[in-house]
């Protein structure tokens, strides 16, 4: 049974930022030292992991190698740098070996384990305890039952330190167990989103951000975004992290009671509980994760509407964040907030393959997805030649959304990576699910787009379908014209996470969201129509209005407008073959 070991340098992000091109060489002289450890303790290093390596034991002494490592970093002169610190994780178990690689549920548990530790630490798992030889004069150091990131089992954790090692007492390791939390365990391992979990990371550091609401579409991966980023940041908050799911909740003036729910807090008192919920988070450092606000903002609207005033659900956010100075708050909403202090991250698609040129299909977060929900859909699952242009084309088609990526890997019991990809390209309802654990508004596609389209108003549905007609993006000039779109619609629109805002200037749909309001449009009795000659007009317009420019000093900025909105254009034309519009 093979012994796997990780490293990583702790704090490597901010010794770059500190140290610059000092730390390049520091770097180096860590690789070699690790790279020696492990050959000569029989070792391999199966892989650099940028500051850390991933190296594997078939045989050999693993737990010896971890503590030389740890000896030599401390007897090392690191120069201006002063101490590096790294931690070291092992575990064993059986894994799947690709080529130099290993994979599996050992390989992933061993590097959440790493990150569970300090620098100077060696933690390791009770068959890593038992599959390697115990270095004289070491001591084991039992820390308890804790839970790991992203895993759903209990894992018994010890401590290996040494007579010789400097570092021998370090603080509660950084797991879930160690902190103050409601946090929900998840199914599956977490994949991707490092620049996303990079940013979050940087924007709570910074004392001005309070209120950090992830925005995006419907099955974007907004929630399990905001709660990986919180499990990475527990041990900043020592009163604890806490998750307050809102979808449940009819309105605004829910928002205290599940607040207090949260926090097990008991409004015992006849004071309001809003004052009470308030004094209790007043002194603390605490993180709240509050996630699905958008329909509580359609109820805030409408309140704030008939009442006259400001709506008082968002009220109560802003005297909480006014009235606990160290409170800080991830929110995710299909909406942002509007709430003054309000930091945005607008959440989009899991990187996939653009085109079947592009790199190893693999190295795509969007593939990884695809590929781990496979194989929990199939067990027996295994990609080939055939299936990664098709996985890819997947990918594409749901514009790297993780929720349509689970659902079509739910498939491959039944299809072919090349026939899933077929029915997607043709029929949007394909793309559901019969998981009794799935809320009812992501067991499909559609029933995440019926969800956003109820929280519309009338006006809203009207224009958003009109927009429909537009394919590869459009001007806002184009949408007032042929969708009678105001600027307020397309910012709300925005604000909403149903259309992006470019920074030529330009709008875009996405594909998916595209196909289902032209649904919409073609339900609308006659509406196609006439939205049809309108844009066919005035793209005729333009072309013609722009006509002379392209002989002119002025042909460059003319073929920059039409090559932009050549997909219109070509709609256009056909409109008026078809319909014999000879003038246009």
């Amino acid at each position: 049974m093979p012994t796997f070991l990780f490293t990583d340098i702790e704090n490597s992000t901010r010794l770059w930022t500190l140290h610059g091109e000092t730390f390049g060489g520091v770097l180096a002289r860590h690789d070699a030292l690790l790279n020696a450890c492990v050959v000569e303790h029989g070792g391999r290093v199966v892989k650099h992991t940028g500051d850390g390596l991933f190296a594997v034991f078939e045989g050999g002494r693993p737990l010896a190698c971890a503590q030389a490592i740890q000896e030599r970093l401390e007897a090392e002169d690191w120069g201006v740098i002063g101490e590096l610190r790294v931690r070291v994780a092992l575990n064993a178990g059986e894994a799947e070996q690709r080529g130099e690689d290993y994979f599996g549920p050992v390989v992933s548990r061993t590097n959440r384990l790493l990150f569970a530790g300090w620098g100077g630490q060696i933690l390791l798992t009770p068959e890593a305890i038992q599959s390697a030889e115990l270095p004289e004069g070491v001591q084991l150091d039992d820390y308890g039952i804790h839970i790991l990131r992203d895993c759903d089992e209990p894992e018994h954790i010890f401590g290996l330190t040494h007579p010789n090692l400097r570092l021998k007492e370090f603080p509660p390791l950084r797991s879930l167990s160690s902190h103050p939390n409601n946090l929900p365990l998840q199914p599956t391992p977490f994949i991707g989103r490092e620049d996303e979990l990079t940013t979050i990371t940087r924007l709570l550091e910074n004392p001005d951000c309070r209120l950090l609401t992830l925005t995006g579409a419907g099955g974007i991966g907004k929630t399990r975004l905001a709660l990986q980023a919180a499990v990475e940041q527990i041990e900043w908050f020592p009163h604890g992290v806490y998750y307050i799911p809102l979808v449940s909740l009819k309105t605004p003036d829910a928002l205290t009671a599940a607040i207090a729910d949260a926090l097990k807090l008991v409004l015992y008192s006849r004071e309001d509980p809003k004052i009470q919920v308030q004094n209790y988070l007043r002194e603390k450092q605490i993180l709240l994760v509050m996630d699905n606000f958008e329909h509580l903002l359609t109820s805030s609207h409408q309140a704030a509407r008939r009442e006259g005033g400001e709506a008082r659900g968002m009220a109560l956010l802003a005297d909480l964040l006014a009235e606990a100075p160290r409170l800080k708050i991830i929110a995710t909403s299909r909406e942002r907030l509007n709430l003054r202090g309000e930091w945005l991250i607008e959440v989009r698609g899991m990187p996939f393959p653009t085109s079947e040129a592009a790199a190893p299909a693999e190295s795509y977060s969007a593939v990884q997805l695809f590929l781990q929900s496979a194989r929990r859909a199939h067990a027996a699952f295994s990609i080939s030649d055939e299936d990664r242009p098709a996985i890819s084309r997947i990918c594409r088609l749901v514009e790297g959304i993780p929720l349509g990526i689970e659902l079509a890997a739910s498939w491959v019991r039944t299809l072919t990576c090349q026939e899933i990809a077929g029915e997607i390209e043709h029929n949007l309802d394909f793309l559901q699910s019969a998981q009794h654990d799935l809320p009812e508004r992501h067991r499909s596609l559609r029933a995440v787009f019926d969800y956003s389209w109820a929280l519309l108003s009338e006006e809203e549905r009207r224009v958003l379908r009109k927009l429909a007609i537009f394919h590869g993006g459009f001007t806002w000039q184009a949408a007032a014209k042929i969708a009678n779109a105001s600027l307020l619609n397309l910012s709300a629109f925005v604000d909403k996470s149903l259309l992006r805002h470019t920074y030529s200037g330009r709008y875009e749909i996405a594909e998916t969201m595209r196909g289902y309001a032209s649904q919409k449009l073609a339900e609308a009795s006659g509406e196609r129509g006439r939205i049809q000659a309108l844009q066919g007009n005035f793209y005729a317009d333009f072309l013609q209005r722009i006509e002379n420019d392209l002989h002119g000093h002025k042909q460059r900025q003319a073929l920059d407008e039409i090559r932009a909105d050549i997909e219109n254009i070509h709609l256009a034309w056909e409109w008026a073959l078809v319909c014999r519009q000879t003038e246009a």
